[in-house]
C-alpha cells in the first residue's frame, strides 16, 4: 500500500510569473494540503523546477506543461485532475487557451480520471468553437466550482448540468501567505497602490491625470506591477506622465504583493487579484474593468468600477476616483462584512476536491500511515 501512488494533478496558468495566478496556485496547494495532509500534488508548470522549489515544503512534483508525454504519465498515475483556478476557459486572448486546457481535460477523460473545475471564472467565449469546446469539457467534469455569478449564467446558456455546479469563491480568499520582507514604501501620506496591466487603447494620460488629482488631495501613489515586463512598462508610462515622482516597484512574489497591498489605504487596479488580495485584507478599492470578471467582482464586493479599460474619459475618471477615495471608510466596512462568507466559500473548493479524491480510493500520507 505504501508504494502505491495517490496523487492530484493541478492544471492552470502556472509558472509564467503572473502574481495573481501564482497566488492562486499557492492558495490551492495550501488548501488541498490542509484538507489532505501530505497528499501528493503534481503541478503542470511552464517552469517546473522553479515551481517545485517554490513549494518544496509541500513536497510537490512539477511537470513541464508542454511535454505531453510527461503530462500524460502524470495524469495516468493520478486519482484526480483539477483544472483551475483563474480564467482558463476564455478566448479573449485567442483560441490557444481553450485548446490547451480542454486538451488536458480530454486526456483525463481518456484515462478515466475524474476532473474538477476548481473556482474558475468562465469566459468570455466569443466564438462558437470556444463555446462548443467549453460545453464538452464541462460535461466531462465531475464537479464544477465557479468564482462568480457571471460564469454560472454563462454555463446555464451552454446548457451545462447545473446540479454539479456550485458558486464558491476564489482560492486566494483562504490563502495564508508567509510573512516576508518587502521593499520600503514611501511614507507620510495615505498610500494609493495602483495595479495596471497592458490593454489595447488604454488611455494612460487619463489615468495619470486622475492620479495627479489624487496626489494633490494628499495621496501617495505607488505602482505595483503583477507581471513583468508588461505591467512594469505600463506603470512607468503612466508615472512619466504624472507631475510628481510616484514610487514604481518591480514585479514581486505573491507573498510580497500581498504584504504591499495590505499596507495600502486604497487600491486602484485592473488586475483581478490585486482587488481580491486587497478585499480579503479589508482594503477598499476602485476598479478599471478590462474583462467581465473584474466587473463581476467589483459588483460582488460593492466597490466602485470607475472605468472600462477601452473607454476611459479623463475628467470622468478623475471625478469617479476622487469620489471613491472620499468614500473609502464606507467601502471598507462592506468588505469586512463579506470576508467570512468569502472564506467559507473558498474553502469549499478544497472540501469538494477531497470528496472526489477519496471517492477514487485515493489516500494521503495521514491515512497511509494508519493502514
Amino acid at each position: 500500500m505504501k508504494n502505491k501512488k495517490h496523487s492530484i494533478v493541478l492544471s492552470g496558468y502556472f509558472g509564467f510569473g503572473n502574481v495573481g495566478d501564482e497566488a492562486v496556485l499557492a492558495a490551492m496547494v495550501q488548501a488541498l494540503a490542509g484538507e489532505m495532509p501530505g497528499v501528493q500534488i503534481v503541478i503542470l508548470s511552464n517552469r517546473p523546477q522553479e515551481t517545485k522549489d517554490t513549494f518544496a515544503a509541500y513536497r510537490v512534483e512539477a511537470v513541464n506543461r508542454w511535454n505531453f508525454r510527461e503530462v500524460s504519465k502524470a495524469i495516468k498515475k493520478s486519482n484526480l485532475v483539477i483544472s483551475g483556478g483563474g480564467s482558463l476557459l476564455q478566448d479573449v486572448t485567442g483560441k490557444k487557451s481553450i485548446i490547451y486546457y480542454t486538451a488536458i481535460i480530454n486526456m483525463a477523460k481518456r484515462y478515466n480520471r475524474p476532473v474538477m473545475i476548481y473556482a474558475q471564472g468562465i469566459g468570455p467565449l466569443l466564438t462558437s468553437f470556444s463555446r462548443k469546446k467549453t460545453q464538452k469539457a464541462m460535461a466531462q467534469a465531475k464537479a464544477i466550482t465557479l468564482r462568480d455569478q457571471f460564469s454560472q449564467e454563462l454555463l446555464a446558456l451552454l446548457k451545462v448540468d447545473l446540479q454539479k455546479v456550485q458558486q464558491t469563491a476564489d482560492p486566494v480568499f483562504v490563502w495564508q501567505p508567509p510573512e516576508v520582507e518587502t521593499p520600503p514604501l514611501m511614507s507620510g501620506k495615505k498610500r494609493l497602490v495602483v495595479c495596471l496591466r497592458p490593454w489595447q487603447n488604454l488611455n494612460t494620460s487619463a489615468i495619470a491625470r486622475a492620479l495627479n488629482a489624487a496626489e494633490q488631495a494628499g495621496w501617495q501613489v505607488i505602482f505595483l506591477p503583477f507581471q513583468a515586463p508588461g505591467d512594469e512598462e505600463i506603470a512607468k508610462e503612466v508615472a512619466e506622465k504624472m507631475e510628481n515622482n510616484p514610487q514604481v516597484l518591480e514585479a514581486l512574489t505573491p507573498a510580497e504583493a500581498w504584504s504591499i497591498l495590505g499596507r495600502a489605504d486604497f487600491v486602484f487596479g485592473m488586475r483581478l487579484h490585486s482587488l481580491i488580495i486587497a478585499a480579503v485584507q479589508g482594503i477598499p478599492f476602485a476598479a478599471i474593468s478590462y474583462d467581465p470578471k473584474v466587473t463581476a467582482f467589483a459588483e460582488e464586493a460593492e466597490q466602485p468600477k470607475v472605468a472600462e479599460a477601452e473607454n476611459i474619459d479623463a475628467e470622468e475618471l478623475t471625478q469617479k476616483l476622487a469620489l471613491a477615495l472620499s468614500q473609502k471608510n464606507a467601502a471598507q466596512a462592506k468588505l469586512k462584512e463579506k470576508k467570512s462568507a468569502w472564506q467559507t466559500a473558498a474553502q469549499k473548493n478544497a472540501e469538494i476536491a477531497k470528496e472526489l479524491f477519496l471517492a477514487t480510493g485515493g489516500l494521503y500520507d495521514k491515512e497511509i500511515n494508519n493502514v
